[in-house]
């Protein structure tokens, strides 16, 4: 991972904004100067725009001159400056300007600043001056009594610096940083300290700071100050957005490109993307280079789990517009449609939402127009509510699909950074789709189970059901389908109860339909029929009831093509392959084990009424296996209550001519501790939950509680 320091650049190579032929136009009127008054020229531009960099390649191609950059960042007072400046000034003439006598020159430096401290009732005193005194100059404070003339020191300093014969440039950067009081000082040193010949001043600054800055410490207009001391004001010109865009593009797909696995963009997407969220937006380099630092980072450690282009657009607003970045983490369930969106009281009004947020960005100080067409390309709730054209995509199932900020499981992740929150990693569901062996699969999902996160790795894979390669659409199905009745999990609010088990269901008949041809379809649910274990039957065959409705057979009225993932012809070999399974499972003493055990039943008998009624006569003679095959048939679809409470339902009207409220009931009521306990916890509180619904004679649904209270009874008896 690499990140852009933002460091101006040093040399015109470097240059990627166009700036080369303005800064080599302003050397060349630098060079071409002969004239020896000081001249101060000043370099004004927006923070960020490259003022630093046009100054490096300015000084790149000036000849045979004595650069000072002066940098006066600490000092504590007008004084210091001054001292700062001029030893600067002398240390940069030494070394660089072939100085005829170093000690005369070091002389009329010394007695001018004398001057100059004298006429500002500063006397020289201990401290770095007496250092600095003695160092360069060999004398004593106590040897300096005599006040010398500003006059004679200045023109003394003038003939020294005259017989160098070459150009000062005094490059002073960056001056819009400093405090209101230090730029009043450093004009002020321009204006009446610094004016000698041969210098030429570069002051670089944001204009309209500066001039806020004078007129805040000085009480005066700060554009006529800087109009009296820069004698040759240049404006950086405006930089091209267009060029700005295609550097930011150029970034990008750096990026994109340090990953060995390509990162897939929708062109189209992007460029609704690009225009209305990016574009608004970034305004200098240096925005440039603070969003791809920030969002090689994000990328870097979620672009498996996120959408590229919406990643992009909300590092955007965090680097530059921080106050909607916030609005937006703020109103997750408003943006992608959830809980509180839909029960808002208000939503039906008129331009509710439009004047909602209107008021909400104004009191943010918010571009309103521009935040709406932001989020109006991102989230295509938010364009619906205020009536906006959708400018980038209408749909949150593709929401899901792609990884985007709209859908709801995804959009923290782009907030918050919560890890834990990846309960299954992206590249693990890529890796099931795409690269691992179908004789592996099955323990991958097993994995899943037991990590107890298989309701989240089914809704990722149900919703890039149509990425699956064509060849791996028959292994996945498979795969899916013979694990039916070991999904753990559930997806649980106070409106829905979706299990993992329906979940994969409708995850494996999403695939089927996405294969073209027949027979093949028909192979993957032969091969599920026959090898998917005993407690997964009733989930499979809830499948085949789902084909069959889609022709109208069984229980189905009207036939829905959509549906008919199999040929009728072969429809009806399923339902003999079924038929045999079933039987096996039933010889085999299994049939117990089947889970939704009311849909198992229902397609035997739909398919062979006598065999089916003559195992359940004989079977449901046994006391305990009738209380067992009751408890096969509690539903736990019904198991949400008013406080989510687990509750237990049971129809028995398919079974009336084998089994009976009453007789039920009678027979839990007779059973011994020996019979009690060859019931399993749940088996047990399940009968004690048809117990406490009979005896209240309504359409009560005993919570877990008190079943497990009844069960304590019973085992409390002698």
């Amino acid at each position: 991972m690499q990140f852009n320091t933002d460091k101006p650049i040093q040399n015109s190579t470097e240059d990627l904004l166009g700036r080369k032929s303005f800064s080599k136009t302003l050397s060349e009127a630098i060079n071409q100067y002969k004239g020896t008054d000081s001249l101060v020229i000043g370099l004004f531009g927006k923070w960020g725009v490259g003022k630093t960099s046009i100054v490096n390649m300015v000084l790149e191609n000036l000849n045979d001159k004595i650069i000072v950059n002066f940098s006066p960042w600490n000092y504590d007072s007008h004084s210091d400056l001054i001292n700062l400046f001029f030893i600067e000034l002398r240390k940069s003439i030494i070394d660089n300007g072939n100085v005829r006598d170093e000690k005369s020159l070091k002389e009329a430096f010394f007695e001018y600043q004398r001057a100059i401290k004298n006429i500002s009732n500063k006397p020289v005193v201990k401290g770095i001056i007496s250092a600095l005194l003695q160092k360069f100059v060999g004398v004593h404070l106590e040897d300096l009594w005599s006040p010398p003339s500003l006059e004679e020191t200045r023109e003394q300093l003038k003939k020294e610096l005259g017989e160098i014969n070459r150009k000062i440039i005094v490059v002073i950067d960056d001056i819009d940083r400093l405090t209101n009081e230090q730029i009043r000082d450093i004009f002020q040193l321009v204006k009446q300290v610094a004016n000698f010949p041969n210098v030429i001043y570069l002051l670089s600054m944001d204009r309209e700071v500066v001039c806020r800055a004078l007129h805040e410490v000085q009480k005066i207009d700060g554009h006529e100050y800087l109009d009296k001391i820069i004698q040759i004001p240049i404006e950086i010109p405006e930089l091209r957005k267009s060029k700005l865009h295609d550097i930011l593009l150029q970034k990008l797909d750096v990026i994109r490109d340090s990953f060995s696995k390509e990162i897939v963009v929708d062109p189209n997407y992007f460029s609704k993307v690009f225009q209305y969220c990016v574009v608004p937006y970034v305004a200098t380099l240096r925005d440039v280079n603070k969003i791809i630092n920030t969002f090689t980072f994000r990328v870097g450690v979620l672009y498996e789990e996120t959408c590229f282009e919406d990643m992009l657009a909300l590092t955007i607003l965090e680097v530059l517009e921080p106050k909607l970045y916030r609005w937006i983490a703020s109103n997750k369930d408003y943006l992608c449609g959830g809980f509180m969106h839909g029960f808002d009281s208000n939503r039906d009004k008129a331009n509710y939402f439009s004047e909602k947020y209107n008021a909400e960005f104004k009191e943010l100080g918010i571009n309103t127009e521009r935040a709406t067409k932001f989020l109006a390309t991102i989230f295509p709730v938010f364009a619906k509510d205020v009536q906006r054209y959708s400018y980038g995509y209408n749909s949150l199932s593709e929401a899901k699909k792609f990884k985007r900020v709209a859908d709801i499981d995804k959009f923290d992740l782009y907030f918050i950074f919560d890890f834990e929150d990846i309960k299954v990693p992206r590249k693990l569901i890529d890796e099931f789709m795409f690269d691992i062996p179908g004789e592996i699969l099955p323990e991958r999902l097993t994995s899943i189970n037991n990590e107890g996160n298989m309701y989240y790795f089914l809704n990722e894979l149900y919703s890039t059901v149509d990425t699956i390669p064509r060849n791996r659409l028959n292994i996945i199905a498979k795969a899916l389908l013979i694990f039916h009745g070991n999904y753990k999990g559930k997806k649980e609010s106070q409106l829905i109860l979706i299990e993992s088990e329906e979940l994969a269901r409708n995850t494996a008949e999403a695939i089927l339909k996405q294969i073209e041809n027949e027979n093949e379809k028909f192979e993957v649910i032969q091969y599920a029929v026959n090898n998917v274990e005993a407690n997964g039957l009733g989930q499979l065959g809830a499948l085949i009831n789902t084909i069959e409705l889609a022709y109208g057979r069984l229980a189905g009225k009207n036939e829905k093509k959509e549906n008919q993932i199999i040929s009728l012809e072969h429809l009806l070999e399923v339902e003999k392959i079924f038929l045999k399974r079933i039987q096996n499972i039933a010889e085999e003493e299994r049939f117990l084990e089947i889970i939704d055990m009311w849909i198992a039943c229902y397609l035997w008998k739909s398919f062979d009424e006598n065999s089916f009624r003559g195992f359940i006569s004989m079977k449901l003679t046994e006391k305990i296996y009738k209380l067992k095959f009751l408890c096969t048939l509690a539903d736990p679809r019904n198991e949400i209550g008013g406080k989510g409470e687990t509750r237990w339902g049971y129809n028995l009207k398919e079974f009336s001519d084998y089994i009976s409220d009453e007789d039920v009931y009678k027979l839990i009521n007779g059973l011994n501790k020996t019979e009690l306990n060859s019931f399993s916890k749940i088996e047990k509180i399940k009968l004690a939950s048809f117990v406490l619904k009979y005896e209240a004679k309504d359409e009560y649904h005993a919570n877990i509680e008190a079943a497990e209270a009844l069960v304590k009874e019973w085992k409390e008896k002698d």
